[in-house]
């Protein structure tokens, strides 16, 4: 199976603006049960992306419906972005507390600080699940399997780049 890492687009980067928040500050916050309000500030051309990686990482309401199509038990974070200026609120859904996986392979290359400059997957190791998330240390990536992309690129979800990831089979 194919995977890929999904990654913010970098030319959306300044189209929103998060008022009075930090990325701790949204840490333990974010669950389905109590939704938490964000206020915000878009500029007049502004698009709201279907994935966002800052203050925290956030999945549109279209990019969740489509993912809980794969997989019905997913519980997130759920996030109400208020923009007050254009009369504007989006759900989001946050992917912070979701569990990470621990499926990285050895032969992933580390700059001299010991961070993911390549990230290599081990296929034993890789959760059945279209979405998942791999932690080290401070690094966070969000992996994403073929057939769920393929899904995203059909119906016009915007905002993100793919990145191909590499696996192997054990540790080789």
């Amino acid at each position: 199976m194919d995977y890929f890492m999904l990654r913010q687009d970098p030319r959306e980067i300044d189209s929103l603006t998060f008022i009075g928040i930090s990325h701790r500050e949204l840490m333990g916050k974010l669950t389905s049960e109590n939704p938490t309000a964000l206020y915000v500030r878009s500029t007049e051309t502004a698009e709201y992306m279907d994935y966002m990686e800052r203050p925290a990482v956030f999945i549109s309401n279209p990019l969740y419906r489509m993912v809980k199509k794969y997989v019905p038990t997913l519980e997130l974070g759920l996030a109400v972005f208020i923009d007050q200026t254009h009369g504007d609120q989006k759900l989001y859904w946050s992917l912070e507390d979701m569990e990470g996986s621990d499926c990285i392979s050895g032969n992933s290359q580390l700059d001299k600080l010991g961070f993911i400059t390549q990230l290599i997957l081990d296929e034993t190791k890789i959760p059945e699940q279209p979405l998942f998330q791999v932690v080290h240390r401070q690094q966070r990536f969000t992996i994403v399997r073929l057939d769920l992309v393929e899904s995203l690129l059909r119906r016009g979800i915007c905002g993100f780049h793919l990145q191909t990831v590499d696996t192997v089979r054990g540790e080789q």
